[in-house]
């Protein structure tokens, strides 16, 4: 996937993780407001965000039709 720029990953230490710091990332909800330019509130899209798992795996009953 990374052809052209595997160098980049190597020197940035991206395989090492004791150089990962998850807790400096911002939320999925901030980055989507941000990249989207979304006019929902962060408040909206956190509510979202969090029960998107639970929505997209919910079991249905067979309709009876």
């Amino acid at each position: 996937m990374f052809f052209h720029c595997g160098k980049a990953f190597i020197r940035g230490g991206v395989w090492r993780p004791d150089s990962w710091k998850p807790d400096e990332l911002p939320s999925h909800p901030a980055l989507v407001k941000e990249v989207e330019k979304r006019p929902d509130t962060l408040e909206d899209l956190e509510a979202y965000y969090d029960g998107y798992a639970r929505r997209i795996y919910v079991e249905t009953a067979p309709s009876d039709g």
